[in-house]
């Protein structure tokens, strides 16, 4: 695996070493039946060739993709990340925060992010402030982050004092502003998660009480969106009921209790977040857990969104499961966490189980070997230059960036079928009309696409050797097809051109 192309700032692509923009012409002599010796040659020319514009020619020609405009299926919300920036952990954050939020959402294309709202903010004492200031040690803190304390017994009548959102105003001045500015330069706006977060997965005795009284739980969800709008002026785009259940006190019924006491108390305040549950570690048992949630009564009314995370209980038929949901009963699905996942699973959650939204981790953290290199984070942060602080791209962000970054907010998945199983297609209109279909290569090879509406493309490429090569763009009339090649396996998008 090559080490990820690093951004000590941003550049244009076409200075990245490896990225160079070139017209190649490609004449292979193409065999019906390659011998052993052909296939070989075939194989090295392949790996000569700097950018493949039609491609290789090692096969019984290039696979047949064919878009359906007519099929239509779910449409994405965005694409998330968890504000986790490095902005606590990694000293000197200001010296690379601009260039890891213009990373994350000119070049990666982050839309949607996940805005953490620890359950012990409902208490008296500031538990975050200590930690900042440095008179609490880190594992203390992490024990604490999610006890509670009652602000006055009384779940209808909010006692200011008995909350502390110091944390939540450092992530929404740090991390989620800056994102939202940057995606407003491009016409859009972030999608806010806010996710309620109550595990005690470190510390199971520490004393916690919103599980007990769905009332009280609604009164916090209720102090959250007073404050964020009365201190920020902008409110969350949805509210996420509990992170992985598995690790708290928290059973299926509790959460249907407390999903509905918090949609109609926020309701009667002007607030109508998308609800989205019940986003349990395992994808089998959040199965099991949104059928008891669903049959909570008033549930379903405010529930827009089916999560789940893919730490087990990962199958075939949990995940057809997954996409029948989305069909049959109107909803959103999403995977929201998985440290690990790559473009596979991306694709896998798309195409058969409808998601509308996939996270799969935090936005950055320190280190190309700790979280950040096993799929943890989007972008790794270089831990031993304090003075630049190099943020680089993960090496299976570079691959999700050929989904992310053409793919926006809006867009409807339309339908696509391959002729070979090794060129897996997703085809999708954005909102601007144009069309994208991005193309998981499971080997090198060439392809042609049918259906695509007269225009202009582009095409892009990303490999375990290169990345984010921009082929010649291409322009096709009515009935025109888009042949385009990959020179080993990765991920190829063909975009549409304004």
């Amino acid at each position: 695996m090559t080490e990820p192309t690093a951004f000590p700032g941003l550049v244009s692509r076409a200075g990245f070493p490896g990225n160079e923009t070139r017209a190649v012409s490609v004449f292979l002599s193409r065999e019906t039946s390659p011998s052993p010796r052909n296939q070989k040659r075939c194989s090295v020319r392949a790996a000569a060739l700097p950018v493949l514009l039609l491609a290789t020619a090692c096969g019984r020609g290039p696979a047949l993709i064919t878009v359906d405009p007519g099929t239509r299926y779910q449409t994405i919300v965005g694409w998330e990340a968890a504000a986790e920036a490095g902005q606590i952990e990694v000293p000197g954050f200001e010296i690379f925060q601009d260039t890891l939020f213009d990373l994350a959402v000119f070049e990666v294309g982050i839309n949607r992010v996940r805005l953490q709202m620890y359950s012990n903010f409902e208490n008296r004492r500031d538990w975050f402030a200590e930690r900042l200031a440095g008179t609490l040690d880190t594992g203390t803190w992490r024990c604490n982050r999610f006890s509670t304390q009652d602000d006055n017994g009384d779940p209808y009548e909010i006692d200011w004092d008995g909350f502390r959102f110091s944390q939540l105003d450092d992530t929404m001045e740090r991390v989620v502003l800056p994102l939202a500015r940057r995606l407003e330069s491009r016409g859009e706006k972030l999608y806010i998660n806010a996710l309620y977060n109550a595990s005690l997965k470190q510390c199971p005795d520490a004393p916690y009480h919103h599980h007990e009284n769905p009332e009280e739980y609604a009164e916090f969800a209720l102090a959250v969106h007073l404050h964020m709008r009365g201190r920020w002026g902008i409110l969350p785009d949805a509210w996420e009921v509990l992170l992985e259940p598995e690790n708290t006190r928290w059973s299926a019924q509790q959460m249907g209790d407390a999903l509905v006491a918090a949609g109609k108390r926020l309701e009667e305040n002007g607030f109508t977040p998308d609800f989205i549950a019940p986003s349990n570690a395992n994808m089998a048992t959040a199965l099991a857990f949104w059928d008891t949630i669903i049959a909570v009564p008033g549930a379903r009314r405010f529930l827009k969104e089916f999560s789940y995370h893919r730490y087990g209980g990962v199958s075939a038929p949990n995940l057809e499961r997954v996409g029948a949901i989305a069909r049959a009963q109107g909803v959103r699905t999403a995977m929201l966490e998985h440290i690990g996942s790559g473009h596979d699973d991306l694709h896998a959650d798309l195409e058969i189980g409808h998601n509308s939204a996939w996270q799969q981790f935090a936005l950055a953290y320190r280190g190309r070997g700790g979280r950040g290199g096993r799929g943890g984070a989007y972008l790794a942060i270089d831990p031993d230059d304090e003075t630049r602080r190099t943020v680089t791209l993960g090496s299976r962000t570079k691959f999700l960036r050929q989904y992310f970054f053409f793919v926006r907010k809006g867009a409807t998945r339309i339908g696509a079928t391959t002729s070979r199983a090794a060129f897996a297609p997703l085809a999708f209109v954005n909102t601007d009309g144009t069309h994208v279909v991005v193309i998981k290569a499971d080997r090198a090879g060439e392809f042609t696409v049918r259906g695509l509406p007269a225009g202009s493309y582009g095409i892009t490429s990303t490999t375990e050797a290169r990345y984010a090569v921009d082929l010649e763009d291409v322009r096709i009339g009515p009935g025109g097809t888009v042949t385009a090649g990959i020179p080993a396996a990765g991920v190829l998008t063909i975009h549409g051109r304004r």
